[in-house]
């Protein structure tokens, strides 16, 4: 799933309470055009509760608001909170815990640890945001766990408290809980109806899981609480996989040549977005400048990363991939992509064969301690890796019923492709054809085809 800034990255450019942006602000078309939806800009308005999954031929729309939204929101928020009023030890010999230098990880798992002794609701939000950062950062699930356990110390007996229960929220969000997210978000928003960081995360959740009237209307509460170019990528996030992509492309393309003031990581949320459109447009030089734009102003960041390496794959342009991907944190994204291109460089190599099995055992790993978040990564290795494609559309069609992204529709018709599977093939392209949805490049492969 992808990733949207960082809590609190919005804090410093939110715009007064009182503030209603207009609808030409806020949404590349007008909203009377928006197929099969009513739109309000109050806040006032209920929240929308969970639906049912929709089936793969009836799905609604998908997508998500791209993966660097909430990273970059987090940020600002955990920066404040690093600024509050510390806790002061009791006495010179206390050691609140030995930190190996430039460890963030280790910091936050002995802050962690210090937090489920001590106490304050502060202590642990900001212990537990640092676990987030650090399991995005790294693209490791693995430190959520632990922000998991720190949350599960809360007494039991006492309702969590709103700032937790946010976080509560997010982590779900991320371990692909959908339904236990969207619990969570809509609690905290019931109790905070102004909380800039839960109606994102609410839109990106029902965007993920094809609920696209719902996520827009999370986003337009989230609208009047940010800054101008943050409401502008949420907005275009929903309409670019809805049948807006050519209008949401230049829409943005035009918020970002006068952004107002955007902390760098909103700006790279929206410059990623860019890529991500230019790609679908079948533009790959645009595409290039904007990948690279991003990377400038966030190198580091897993889903960025992971997006550049599938362009540089998609264009062929595999040495190139593989010295880029060389350079990176060895998360299971990065090592997945250094899989598909040793595979393609050389399959028989002894680096390919060594990445595989690491590969593989990482997937065991995930599946051991009951993850349910690597399917598409799964289904790309069995189809461009193993050489699998029967295993690859069973994985892709577990995944599209858990979540509706680009990157998900595209495994699922590859590999039913792939497999000769003109059933979900079928079934795909009428989603594509009732979305709205578009994607230059998967839609020459799908003329190329000789599926229905």
């Amino acid at each position: 799933m992808t990733t949207i800034p960082r809590s609190g990255e919005l804090a410093g450019v939110s715009i007064s309470q009182e503030t209603r942006l207009t609808e030409a602000e806020t949404w590349p078309v007008p909203m009377d055009s928006c197929r099969n939806a009513r739109f309000e800009m109050t806040r006032e308005s209920s929240i929308p509760a969970p639906r049912a999954e929709p089936t793969l031929a009836a799905g609604k729309a998908s997508g998500s608001l791209s993966a660097i939204a909430t990273g970059a929101l987090a940020a600002l928020v955990l920066a404040a909170q690093a600024t509050a009023e510390p806790r002061i030890p009791k006495s010179d010999s206390e050691v609140l815990g030995k930190v190996p230098p430039h460890s963030v990880a280790r910091q936050a798992m002995v802050l962690g640890t210090a937090v489920a002794e001590v106490s304050s609701p502060k202590e642990t939000a900001l212990a537990v945001r640092q676990l987030i950062d650090q399991s995005r950062t790294e693209s490791n699930p693995r430190w959520l766990g632990r922000a998991q356990a720190i949350l599960n110390q809360q007494p039991q007996a006492q309702p969590l408290p709103t700032e937790l229960r946010l976080l509560r929220g997010i982590i779900r969000q991320s371990l692909h809980d959908f339904p236990g997210a969207l619990e969570d978000l809509q609690a905290v928003l019931r109790e905070d109806p102004v909380n800039a960081e839960a109606w994102l995360n609410l839109s990106s959740v029902h965007l993920v899981r094809g609920n696209f009237d719902e996520a827009r209307q999370a986003a337009l509460h989230f609208a009047p609480l940010s800054g101008k170019l943050a409401a502008a990528v949420a907005a275009c996030a929903i309409g670019s996989v809805n049948g807006q992509l050519t209008e949401c492309y230049h829409h943005l393309e035009k918020a970002l040549t006068d952004p107002g003031p955007a902390p760098p990581a909103v700006r790279a949320w929206a410059l990623t977005l860019m890529a991500e459109m230019a790609t679908r447009l079948g533009k790959p030089d645009a595409a290039e400048k904007w990948f690279l734009s991003a990377l400038a102003v966030n190198p580091t960041d897993s889903y960025l990363v992971g997006a550049y390496a599938d362009f540089l794959l998609e264009e062929k342009r595999l040495q190139e991939a593989d010295n880029f991907l060389a350079k990176q944190r060895d998360s299971d994204s990065v090592l997945l992509r250094r899989t598909i291109t040793a595979t393609r460089l050389d399959a028989r190599s002894e680096p390919s064969r060594q990445l595989r099995n690491r590969m593989e055992a990482r997937f065991l790993a995930s599946r051991n301690r009951g993850e349910l978040i690597h399917h598409r990564e799964e289904a790309r290795f069995a189809l461009e890796v193993a050489g699998a494609p029967e295993r690859a559309l069973e994985l892709a069609v577990e995944n599209w019923a858990i979540q509706k992204e680009p990157a998900d529709i595209k495994i699922l018709l590859e590999s039913a492709m792939a497999a000769g599977n003109t059933h979900v093939q079928k079934q795909a392209r009428e989603w594509i054809t009732s979305t709205g949805y578009k994607d230059t490049p998967l839609e020459n492969r799908l003329r190329q085809s000789t599926g229905p």
